[in-house]
């Protein structure tokens, strides 16, 4: 794989620039997800007594668990246009690209919390014989250019490094992430060049592989 990335949105709030000075990194609660089809089952056309029972079972065992869980979407593309403009503030936030060899990122695959999505043209049913737990790396084929990896933790809040308040009432669940596993972070096209600077200081990007590592998109000119 080689990378995979976080897009962080940004446009003129330097407390986004957090995630690098304080090296903590949000999973996001399903709810907040922008699709408002994750994490919801399918239902099959026609079904009988007991596939409804099944149905509704599994859906209760499952929503218990959902609720629980934070996510992290690490797609595979640190380039992709849609993506920089649906998840970087359209070019003006930034790109943390994680190598896939770190022990951070191998642990995650390791202990079954890192997985590739699955993109098909229908969702889930909870009636199946499927284990449930798939619905949670599964989305529509409509989001296969994004080429996403997902990781997944299903725990209480107070289990996390940090749990706090942003400014718009939501709850933010933090892990810790090791600076050594960050390989890149890229600037996007429409940055503010004060927060590209803030990005470049030394007390925001010390300890990263190298000091190449913060780089801008592709598509233009140095700053």
């Amino acid at each position: 794989m080689g990378i995979l990335v976080d897009y962080i949105q940004i446009r003129h709030s330097p407390e986004q620039v957090d995630v690098l000075r304080e090296k903590k990194i949000r999973f996001t609660q399903p709810c907040f997800l922008n699709d408002p089809f994750e994490f919801t089952p399918g239902m099959p056309n026609v079904y009988g007594h007991h596939q409804t029972w099944v149905g509704n079972r599994r859906a209760t065992t499952f929503g218990e668990k959902a609720r629980q869980c934070g996510v992290l979407s690490l797609p595979q593309k640190n380039n992709s246009i849609p993506m920089w403009a649906h998840y970087a503030a359209s070019h003006a936030g930034f790109a943390i690209g994680f190598d896939t060899g770190s022990s951070f990122l191998r642990k995650a695959i390791e202990d079954r919390k890192l997985h590739p999505v699955r993109y098909l043209p229908e969702r889930v049913s909870l009636t199946g014989l499927e284990n449930p737990d798939a619905i949670l790396v599964t989305k529509s084929t409509e989001w296969h250019y994004e080429e996403e990896w997902r990781w997944i933790e299903c725990c209480s809040p107070d289990e996390y490094d940090e749990v706090r308040s942003a400014p718009n009432g939501e709850v933010l669940y933090l892990r810790s992430i090791p600076p050594q596993c960050i390989q890149e972070v890229v600037l996007g096209y429409r940055i503010e060049p004060c927060l590209a600077e803030l990005i470049r200081a030394p007390q925001v990007n010390r300890r990263l592989q190298t000091p190449e590592s913060v780089h801008c998109d592709s598509r233009q000119e140095p700053l």
